[in-house]
């Protein structure tokens, strides 16, 4: 007989407990985020690499490690595409290699951009925006 008077005591708990329920989020303000992501020709002020564009080629060229078993085989020339998004904050998401035949490459593509300082956001309207950035890639190994 306990055991059945046990089954019937859990359901009664269960409900003495559900006024008591606080919502820890019921108050909180949320601003939403803005995900609209801004073209890069159609903006007013373009985002940059700091120090410019001279710095970026000297960054990739300190940073970029090329996989050994390419650097053995001798002769190699491809053009891929880097990819990303430029946050608000100067922070790169949404990272991708494009046109990567060899895996080896989106992986060094990938430990780059993991690599890379934060941008200057680009502006449209005065105002610090999303922004889709592809930076093309020559590679010629010799």
């Amino acid at each position: 007989m306990r055991p059945i008077f046990l089954i019937f005591l859990f359901p009664i708990l269960g409900f003495a407990q559900a006024d008591t329920i606080l919502d820890p989020f019921e108050n909180i303000d949320c601003v939403p985020y803005d995900t609209t992501v801004v073209p890069y020709e159609s903006l007013d002020v373009q985002p940059q690499f700091p120090g410019g564009e001279a710095e970026m080629m000297m960054f990739i060229s300190q940073n970029v490690v090329y996989p050994e078993d390419l650097t053995e085989r001798g002769h190699y020339q491809s053009l891929f595409y880097m990819k990303f998004i430029i946050e608000v904050d100067g922070t790169l998401s949404n990272k991708g290699c494009f046109n990567c035949h060899e895996p080896e490459f989106k992986e060094m593509v990938m430990f780059l951009l993991d690599k890379m300082p934060r941008w200057e956001a680009g502006e449209l309207n005065g105002k610090k925006v999303r922004t889709e950035f592809t930076l093309p890639l020559q590679v010629c190994l010799r």
